[in-house]
């Protein structure tokens, strides 16, 4: 082979690497449907008790399975200085995995949280966002998802 073979063949090998590059990061850009559908959440029981552990309720529709973060916040009423109580919860991994798909029932899914000791009973609103990394650029840059906001009543009462 002599050397404007070389460079001919050089020239192909880097346009076919180029090409799959391209392609590949074309595909991850624009991979943004998310995995899951939250189609309606409960929180039971309703009304709760102040510092009780809950169940949320989700309906479920599932696309695929993607490892993520999950960024959760309870806001409350309106206080008498005019300010809204918000607790904030730790980030928690999102447990949907292929075990968790095969025991729910009616594709709910059950997550139980605490409910904080609060001060102000009234309605309460739970929501959360999901970071999602399904693929590499995903690693990076993730997809973003903001859950249905779930109301419901806190009472005083422990």
């Amino acid at each position: 082979m002599n050397r404007s073979q070389k460079r001919a063949v050089l020239k192909k090998a880097s346009v076919i690497i180029a090409s799959f590059v391209i392609a590949s990061f074309t595909y991850m850009f624009f991979d943004n449907v998310p995995p899951y559908e939250f189609k309606a959440g409960r929180i039971e029981p309703d009304p709760a008790k102040s510092g009780q552990r809950v169940n949320i309720i989700w309906q479920l529709g599932i696309r695929r399975i993607c490892p993520g973060t999950v960024y959760r916040k309870v806001a409350g009423p309106i206080t008498s200085s005019n300010a809204s109580v918000v607790y904030f919860y730790d980030p928690i991994p999102a447990v949907i995995s292929e075990s968790t798909v095969k025991d729910m029932k009616d594709n709910e899914l059950v997550i139980t949280f605490q409910i904080p000791d609060v001060s102000f009973p009234g309605t309460y609103h739970y929501s959360a966002r999901i970071d999602y990394r399904c693929n590499w650029l995903q690693r990076v840059f993730p997809l973003k998802v903001d859950l249905p906001i779930i109301p419901f009543y806190i009472s005083r009462e422990k």
